[in-house]
């Protein structure tokens, strides 16, 4: 038995509906045809003139609800999800009425009505990600993985903040326990004043160092950013990467996530334990400051708190060296660059405003300076190399430097360094 058409509309929007959200299948004309092989059945054809690939169908029968929540918005059952119909407000009514007896015939149709009734795109949020049939086991597993992974960095963080949190705690404690047992010296000890100028000395030397090299730990995160940036640019480019963003099924789409929760928490988790690390060593300098200056007085307790701020500078300075090597960084580029790469559109572009960038004012002035550091930095270089030269006798000595290389002393005397 053929099928034969009962009705046909113009202008119309089918949508897949899940979990309050909406994806459009198909815009354009529908078909209403009788079933081939039952009278209990109708076929709704959905079929794009100008793309034959495209073609849905949707098979209505008594077993189907269909809710009518809106004027000429029709929701429809299916077996994993809904479905969702708008008729164009300038169909003629009898066409409308004729779709609504066809349905109320051949289905159960309610009509939802009152104040609250909303159309399907207001009901509805757009997420054109969904997909038909029932929920990907793989995928959910996949995703489920990945959240998994996430809420284990998190507790692997807050681990390492409270085992740090407790070894300057307990740092503390026994720092107080040793100072009950330990019995003051009558007279406080003194530092001479060589001693205190050397510890000031230092002091500012480590600070420097480290505020220093946590410039150039951000300048250098700065320049990785925008590597990170360009590359991801370039591979989103490339034929690979059309492959990847262009494959969006549920499987791929857990994979990405798998991929970019275990790069981010491994990233996470490193800076966390070197920022744990520097707590509990100042914890333990603090510490050991204390307790001494409980023997020994205030003035020892003092040098002894410098020479702690020396060390706790000199920590930092050194896990900031550790963060600027070839190595790290380019650890740090490519692990942005997966997860850039793994991201939406709409992703990449919240997690590249997130990163630390500089403004262009900011950039030009750090420019500037780093090019007359680097200006003096050659100077001095070169003066060194003619200092050495002279003194070993390479080249004659001169009676008055070059211009460029003004003695700094008047009394004209030779810094062999």
């Amino acid at each position: 038995m053929a099928s034969e058409l009962i009705l046909e509309i113009s202008n119309v929007a089918w949508f897949l509906l899940k979990n309050n959200q909406r994806k459009q299948l198909y815009s354009g004309n529908v078909k209403i045809i009788t079933h081939p092989n039952s009278a209990d059945y109708l076929i709704f054809v959905f079929e794009s003139l100008e793309d034959t690939s495209k073609k849905y169908t949707y098979v209505l029968s008594k077993q189907c609800l269909v809710m009518k929540i809106f004027p000429r918005n029709y929701v429809f059952s299916g077996n994993d999800e809904f479905f969702g119909l708008i008729a164009d407000w300038n169909t003629p009514h009898d066409v409308i009425s004729s779709l609504e007896t066809i349905i109320e015939e051949y289905s159960r149709l309610k009509v939802k009505s009152g104040e609250n009734a909303c159309s399907l795109l207001e009901k509805y949020v757009e997420n054109n990600e969904l997909y038909c049939g029932p929920p990907d086991q793989i995928a959910l597993i996949g995703l489920k993985l990945a959240e998994y992974i996430r809420l284990g960095t998190v507790k692997l963080v807050e681990g390492i903040r409270f085992v740090s949190e407790k070894s300057g705690t307990g740092l503390k404690a026994g720092g107080d326990k040793l100072k009950e047992r330990i019995v003051p010296n009558e007279q406080p000890l003194k530092v001479s004043p060589t001693t205190q100028s050397s510890i000031a000395k230092a002091k500012l030397a480590g600070k420097t160092a480290a505020t220093v090299s946590s410039a150039l730990v951000t300048g250098a995160m700065v320049a990785a950013n925008a590597l990170s940036t360009q590359i991801t640019a370039s591979f989103n480019n490339s034929e690979m990467g059309q492959k990847i963003s262009g494959v969006e099924n549920p499987k791929m789409k857990a994979a990405k996530e798998v991929v970019k929760s275990t790069i981010s928490g491994a990233v996470i988790l490193l800076d966390e334990t070197v920022n744990a690390g520097l707590h509990v060593v100042k914890e333990a300098t603090n510490a050991t400051a204390d307790v001494v200056g409980h023997k020994y007085g205030t003035e020892v307790r003092v040098a002894a708190k410098d020479v702690g701020d020396i060390v706790n500078d000199t920590a930092t300075a050194a896990a900031n060296v550790n963060r600027l090597g070839v190595s790290a960084l380019a650890r740090r580029v490519a692990a942005t660059t997966a997860v850039d790469v793994l991201s939406t559109e709409e992703e990449r572009k919240n997690n590249q405003m997130s990163r630390v960038q500089i403004d262009p004012i900011t950039g030009m002035q750090v420019l500037m300076v780093a090019n007359q550091l680097d200006q003096m930095s050659q100077n001095q270089k070169n003066e060194s190399v003619r200092k050495r030269q002279e003194y070993v006798g390479l080249i004659p000595q001169s009676a008055q430097p070059p211009n460029n290389y003004e003695s700094r002393n008047n009394d004209n005397s030779i810094d062999v360094d």
